[in-house]
């Protein structure tokens, strides 16, 4: 789904408590949680992401015009408690299970001139037409929930949405220009462009890991830790410490980081 909140009068990105627990229930019950980054860039510095698009475990999508690059507009942040802020302004703490840092949008698809249904303000030279070019990461959305449903239709079995959303952000593609390395996420692109053909024939050969994130030195369970693959893959250490990450390569190579620690 496509959601997005007002915008606030502050620099920071926007958080509702709320849809924490929204997106969980809706990936337990095997949808993937696609939503918008928002539409409040400033360029190549990024701008403030909006409300769901903060949620650690929703899959955010930014909006990227027909020549592979990012528009201006579309929004995207690092994630941290000093960065974000209720919608309506007063500051927030981010759930212990996210991440303390994390990087949003987690992957981009086209969004820039996208002919869709409605009078939505693109002029098509036919007043009469009951669709429209239009321009926003809420157009770049569909395109995920579209992606997501023809991963799911190239198997008989249920496919689980965290692994959908780990085929696409492990197979989507940068620009050579982008700012970030091929495999990494960063404030505009996220790991890339989607690629559908590509992450259909990754679903050929995956797996799932799981463990446990503890402390080296006193055995603490390190909850919030991030655990990645090389490819762009990412989940978080959960209650008691405990991950499960998806993967669509074999062998993999898994990194955690927890604040204070050193990655490994």
């Amino acid at each position: 789904f496509s959601l997005g909140a007002a915008n606030s009068s502050f620099s920071e990105s926007t958080f509702k408590p709320t849809f924490t627990s929204t997106v969980e229930d809706a990936n337990a019950a095997g949808m993937v949680v696609s939503v918008s980054s928002g539409n409040e860039g400033l360029g190549p510095d990024g701008g403030q992401v909006t409300s769901p698009g903060t949620q650690f475990d929703s899959f955010t999508v930014g909006n990227v015009n027909e020549a592979r690059n990012v528009n201006p507009s579309s929004s995207g942040a690092v994630i941290r408690d000093e960065t974000v802020r209720r919608v309506l302004g007063e500051p927030v703490d981010l759930p212990d299970q996210f991440p303390r840092t994390f990087v949003k949008p987690d992957v981009s698809a086209a969004g820039t001139d996208v002919l869709s249904s409605g009078p939505l303000g693109g002029d098509i030279g036919d007043p009469a037409a009951t669709y429209s070019y239009s321009s926003g990461t809420s157009m770049a959305q569909p395109h995920i929930a579209g992606a997501a449903a023809l991963l799911q239709s190239v198997t008989d079995e249920q496919v689980p949405p965290k692994l959908i959303e780990t085929a696409l952000a492990e197979t989507a593609e940068k620009p050579s220009d982008a700012p970030g390395a091929q495999t990494e996420r960063d404030i505009r692109y996220g790991t890339g462009i989607i690629n559908v053909t590509a992450a259909a024939l990754a679903l050929e050969g995956t797996q799932e890991i799981s463990g446990t994130v503890t402390s080296s030195a006193g055995g603490e369970a390190l909850v919030g830790a991030t655990v990645e693959t090389a490819e762009g893959g990412l989940t978080s250490a959960r209650a008691g410490g405990n991950y499960t990450l998806y993967a669509t390569s074999d062998p993999v190579d898994v990194t955690a980081d927890a604040f204070g620690y050193e990655p490994e």
